[in-house]
């Protein structure tokens, strides 16, 4: 029974579109996170260390064609993709720049693909 509650607990949370609700809500309340996060821990030998950085400010003029920027959400899910591919990404973007012809400057867009309903924007 113990096994089973281990498991439940990394994929019980944030399964809700309202990000306001507590438990449930688009957010990984914290007992999941640290389920996924031992779960890492113990099944894949990855040591997951907590870092005071939320939010990442980066001039647009840094980012290139081609940038790559991987991203983990602690549901039990990008851990399943995890343990069955030996990655560490649950779900990525790429940075593409095109042309303006108005401006004569190269547009910066975040092209990605997918259709999680807890994202901001489904169905990209």
């Amino acid at each position: 029974m113990l096994s089973v509650w281990n498991t439940l607990e990394c994929f019980l949370g944030g399964l809700s579109d309202h990000p306001h609700v507590p438990f449930v809500g688009t957010h990984t309340p914290h007992y999941q996170e640290k389920a996924n996060v031992e779960f890492y821990k113990q099944a894949m030998g990855i040591t997951l260390e907590e870092r005071p950085i939320y939010e990442a400010h980066v001039s647009e003029d840094l980012v290139q064609s081609g940038d790559f920027f991987a991203i983990t959400r602690l549901d039990g899910l990008d851990q399943l993709i995890n343990y069955g591919t030996g990655g560490i990404a649950g779900h990525s973007v790429m940075a593409l720049r095109f042309p303006n012809e108005e401006t004569g400057r190269n547009d910066l867009y975040i092209v990605e693909s997918q259709d999680a309903w807890y994202w901001p924007t489904a169905g990209l």
